[in-house]
C-alpha cells in the first residue's frame, strides 16, 4: 500500500501549506488537518482500516483491550477502529468545569490494554496527557497510535513514559509523495525539511 495513504491525505486536502500555529505552540509552514478526511467516506474507511490493521498487528490477540480516542481529533478514528475490531470505546477530554467533570468517558479501562488514538502527533503533549489519564484509571498497558507522526518529539516523549507510538505514516513520507506528484518542488521539500527536522 506504499504511497496510497499519503496520496489520500493529499487528495482530500488534509495537507495544507501556508503558516500555521500548532497545538504545541510551534509555527509551521505545513499543517495536517485530518478533519478533512472524515468528509470523504472511502478515504476515511481505507485509512481507518489501515490504522486498525496496524494496531492489531502490533498488539496481537486483543481480548482485553479498549480503544481510547483523544478529543477531539482522535475520536472519529478511535470510533472507526473500535467498530472495526469490535472493541469497547472511550475518549479522553479535558474537564470543562461542569457536568460530571470526568476526564475519561465511555468504557472502563482498569486492567486492560488501552489503545490510545489521536489523529496527528507533534510533540506528544496530547498523547502524554492521555497516557497519564489512562494510568490514573488503572490501565494495565497503553499503546499510542496516530495517523500521522510529524516526527517532532512525540515518539521520544512517549518512550520516556514507557509507551510505544505507532503511526500509519509520517509527515516526511507525505511531503516526499507530494514532491513525487509535483505538488511541491524539490526546493520546497528541502526548505520544509530544514524547518521541521533541521535536514535538507
Amino acid at each position: 500500500m506504499s504511497g496510497t495513504i499519503e496520496r489520500l491525505l493529499l487528495n482530500t486536502g488534509a495537507v495544507l501549506f501556508g503558516e500555521f500555529r500548532l497545538t504545541s505552540g510551534r509555527v509551521s509552514h505545513v499543517y495536517i488537518d485530518l478533519r478533512k478526511v472524515i468528509g470523504y467516506p472511502e478515504a476515511f474507511r481505507i485509512i481507518s482500516l489501515e490504522l486498525a490493521h496496524m494496531v492489531i498487528e502490533d498488539v496481537g490477540e486483543c481480548g482485553n483491550c479498549a480503544v481510547v480516542g483523544v478529543a477531539t481529533g482522535g475520536v472519529p478514528w478511535a470510533t472507526a477502529v473500535a467498530l472495526s475490531l469490535g472493541l469497547p470505546l472511550a475518549y479522553i477530554r479535558q474537564p470543562k468545569g461542569h457536568g460530571t467533570e470526568r476526564d475519561l468517558e465511555g468504557a472502563e479501562v482498569k486492567g486492560v490494554t488501552a489503545l490510545l488514538i489521536d489523529d496527528v502527533a507533534t510533540t506528544g503533549s496530547s498523547l502524554s496527557f492521555g497516557v497519564s489519564v489512562l494510568r490514573s484509571h488503572g490501565a494495565r498497558e497503553v499503546i499510542g497510535a496516530v495517523i500521522v507522526d510529524r516526527e517532532q518529539g512525540a515518539r521520544r516523549s512517549l518512550e520516556s513514559m514507557g509507551v510505544k507510538l505507532l503511526s500509519v505514516t509520517t509527515l516526511r513520507s507525505i511531503l516526499e509523495e507530494a514532491r513525487r506528484l509535483g505538488m511541491i518542488s524539490d526546493e520546497q521539500l528541502n526548505s520544509l525539511a530544514g524547518e521541521l527536522w533541521g535536514t535538507t
